[in-house]
């Protein structure tokens, strides 16, 4: 389970940096799991932001994350 967000970054100038750090902790152990037979699993939500709707695939680039 990945929980490791670094809020402290959550800033304008700094969510970029965040997102992209979070997103290479997840490709790492998506990698390092990868035919194990293991899960994993994230946890996360969106802070003031417009609602996603599950299923929507949001453009990383907008500050947004891939949902399921």
């Amino acid at each position: 389970m990945h929980l490791a967000f670094d809020h402290g970054t959550m800033t304008a100038a700094g969510f970029a940096g965040a997102a992209s750090a979070d997103h290479a902790v997840v490709q790492t152990l998506g990698a390092t799991l990868a035919g194990t037979g293991k899960t994993l699993m994230g946890i996360g939500r969106l802070l003031d932001w417009e609602p996603v709707h599950p299923g929507l695939i949001a453009d990383l680039e907008q500050g947004h994350y891939f949902t399921d």
